[in-house]
């Protein structure tokens, strides 16, 4: 889901990839586990 949200052209940081990954699971809070789950699946989409 992460690499979709990257691949659609527009520049972000890795923070705003988080936020918008978020918006996309439904996450209207973003708990510490939230966080984790999401930082992880963006270093992994990134790197």
């Amino acid at each position: 889901m992460v690499r979709w949200i990257d691949g659609d052209a527009v520049e972000r940081t890795d923070e705003e990839l988080l936020r918008a990954a978020m918006k996309e699971f439904g996450f209207a809070r973003l708990g510490p586990r939230i966080k984790e789950a999401l930082g992880t699946a963006v270093s992994e989409a990134r790197g």
